[in-house]
């Protein structure tokens, strides 16, 4: 399967934290992961599709080893980038619906009386 995945050198890190999230956290989880046997399969997150290739779902440690753009290898540059890159970020579009429904684990909330299963978002959570 490794032979058959592609870099996701074009979109880099997939990163799927919000704004405000810590370049440092993620570089170190990066490294660990890049410290995996060459034919690891890593399941992406989003694919957007860049230079007119093909949506892919998976690519491999070797493939980002080798191509990933935002990878240099070296923690300094790499933070460094990484913060830069999430100043311009945006809160993703469907962060909030995303988390509520990962933190479940299991998929979307009960259905209510109503026949609806709803994603809440506390507004008086912090005083």
């Amino acid at each position: 399967m490794a032979g058959d995945t592609v870099s996701m050198s074009d979109i880099g890190t997939a990163r799927a934290d919000p704004p405000g999230g810590d370049a440092a956290t993620l570089y170190h989880c990066i490294e660990k992961i890049l410290s995996f046997l060459d034919d690891t399969r890593i399941f992406l997150c989003k694919d957007y599709c860049e230079e007119n290739r093909e949506l892919e779902s998976q690519t491999s440690v070797k493939a980002e080893r080798e191509g990933n753009n935002q990878l240099r290898g070296n923690e300094e540059d790499d933070v460094a980038m990484g913060e830069q890159r999430d100043s311009t970020l945006d809160l993703l579009h469907f962060i909030l619906p995303s988390l509520q429904v990962n933190m479940r684990a299991e998929g979307p909330p009960p259905v209510e009386d109503d026949d609806t299963a709803q994603l809440k978002l506390p507004i008086n959570l912090y005083k």
